[in-house]
């Protein structure tokens, strides 16, 4: 019988594709020396291996997952410590989220915490 994290793993490995474009814009900001991170309420070591079998490993600079921070997303932790490991500021970066979750952060919109922040539909990453 397999384990949950074994289905997720196979599942994700036959379905999960970067979204049209994302490999582009990823190129062009680590040509313009912009830093990229990923937080995700999944550990860190799955994150990574979707970003690596996305080849994506080479574009994203920093992975955080639930199991590097105290608190999940609501909670700004998460995020917070992602923006930490490339050394910029809530204001002086982009957020995007795939979630309600990520509409806020520590019960305040995420756009009055961040430069930017976008929300995209469900669907592949």
């Amino acid at each position: 019988m397999q384990t949950k994290s074994g289905l997720f793993e196979k599942a994700w490995r036959r379905e999960v594709k970067p979204r049209e474009g994302v490999i582009e814009i990823l190129q062009m900001m680590k040509e313009t020396g912009l830093r990229s991170t990923v937080a995700s309420s999944n550990a860190a070591q799955t994150i990574a291996g979707i970003i690596k079998h996305s080849d994506l490993d080479k574009l994203i600079d920093a992975v955080v997952g639930v199991d590097g921070v105290r608190a999940c997303k609501p909670d700004s932790a998460l995020v917070s410590t992602a923006i930490g490991k490339v050394g910029a500021s809530p204001m002086g970066s982009i957020y995007v989220g795939d979630s309600r979750y990520d509409m806020m952060q520590d019960e305040r919109p995420a756009h009055e915490q961040f430069l930017s922040f976008s929300k995209l539909r469900r669907g592949r990453t």
